[in-house]
């Protein structure tokens, strides 16, 4: 039987404090605290909570400094908060979303609202949780692999810039928003590397029925560009070998890939790197570089 998630209710009033108990005692593990400096305190302990709901109009220490002080602690940073309270001005709400909050529930609350929330971001800290741990894995593999040379401190610190992005895309992932909006915020977080920001180029294509690549997002493609690669049969081009052979592919010359790719100029490199999931090709991502 799985273990149930662990809720950590912050608020000064009592009342408060049964309203939500009862609402969620059925479903997680609660702890309580009444005062901020008692909620950093069981925060902090093992285990930590899953998920904190955190009320903003405290005294002495009001939610938003409980907020601050949680992210600025490195054990208890990654913990979702979902700030509730009677505050309902936009600035209330993007000031709890500045400080790292997760989410923000005006009272008086709605049991299913409150359950959907809750269950949304339990959701993802899990993924990005295990997104974490691959990716640490992976850091891992590269580091014992790696020559001395590669394992400097710029190579350390090109690793922790990949972590970040990896995990920014991990949550776009559950941003509502149309799938070509998705892909090219998605392209906006890969460029934010600083080795891809002088080119700045990038593409998602994406297979259709017939398994051509239909391109659905780019990043500084010249317009006779974006018409040539609308449509890429399988297997034509750098990026319909790279998913036709559902391999990484990298070249520096037009034998892989059409011309128009290039714009005749030999000293771009375009990498090829197909998305697969599970046993499905999605499509490809192309990353244009300099030389």
């Amino acid at each position: 039987m799985m273990q149930s998630k662990s809720l950590l209710i912050v608020d000064d009033g009592p009342d408060n404090i049964s309203i939500l108990s009862a609402r969620l005692k059925n479903k997680y593990q609660l702890q309580v605290a009444d005062s901020g400096e008692s909620a950093l305190s069981l925060a902090t302990a093992n285990p930590r909570p899953d998920l904190i709901l955190l009320d903003v109009m405290m005294p002495e220490m009001d939610g938003y400094e409980v907020c601050r002080r949680l992210k600025a602690d490195e054990r208890t940073r990654d913990i979702p908060i979902i700030f509730l309270t009677a505050l309902t001005e936009s600035q209330d709400e993007a000031q709890g979303l500045r400080l790292g909050a997760a989410d923000y529930i005006t009272k008086p609350i709605v049991s299913e609202t409150l359950h959907a929330r809750i269950e949304k971001h339990l959701t993802l800290s899990s993924y990005l949780q295990s997104v974490q741990r691959e990716l640490y894995q992976a850091v891992q593999a590269i580091e014992f692999k790696a020559s001395v040379r590669y394992r400097s401190d710029e190579a350390r610190r090109r690793l922790q810039q990949s972590n970040e992005i990896m995990l920014r895309l991990a949550r776009t992932a559950f941003e509502p928003m149309p799938l070509t909006k998705l892909l090219e915020t998605a392209l906006d977080y890969i460029l934010l590397l600083p080795w891809l920001q002088h080119q700045a180029r990038a593409a998602i294509f994406l297979t259709n029925s017939k398994g051509d690549l239909l391109l659905f997002a780019h990043r500084n493609l010249p317009e006779q560009q974006q018409h040539d690669c609308a449509r890429i049969p399988m297997g034509t081009g750098l990026c319909g070998l790279s998913a036709k052979q559902r391999k990484i592919l990298f070249s520096t010359d037009g034998t892989r890939h059409c011309t128009h790719c290039l714009e005749n100029n030999e000293d771009q490199y375009i990498v090829g790197l197909p998305l697969i999931e599970g046993s499905r090709l999605l499509g490809v991502l192309n990353i244009y570089l300099p030389e």
